[in-house]
């Protein structure tokens, strides 16, 4: 069976810089009325929980082409994000 071709190409990198940023910034951005919440580096989109939730996703499918220390990191948001429980603190604060 062939390999899949690729439709768009993703930036690793980029998306790991991201989401430690977004994990760096959820616990305020849960309490905040805003949408989209901002982040310290301007060239990194705005958090969402889901371009969050997008992003940790997409990096656990690709996490066979991350260097070993971006697994760690990887995995090491994954519990920052869900043991805060602030994907839930979230939804229910937005469905007020």
């Amino acid at each position: 069976m062939s390999q899949p071709r690729r439709i768009f190409n993703v930036d690793l990198a980029q998306d790991m810089r991201t989401i430690v940023a977004m994990a760096d910034n959820l616990t305020p951005y849960v309490y905040e009325s805003e949408l989209y919440g901002m982040l310290s580096d301007p060239s990194l989109p705005r958090l969402t929980v889901g371009g969050l939730l997008m992003r940790l996703a997409r990096l656990s499918l690709l996490s066979d082409q991350l260097s070993p220390s971006q697994q760690v990191a990887l995995a090491a948001n994954w519990l920052r994000c869900s043991r805060r429980g602030q994907f839930t603190t979230r939804a229910s604060c937005c469905t007020n």
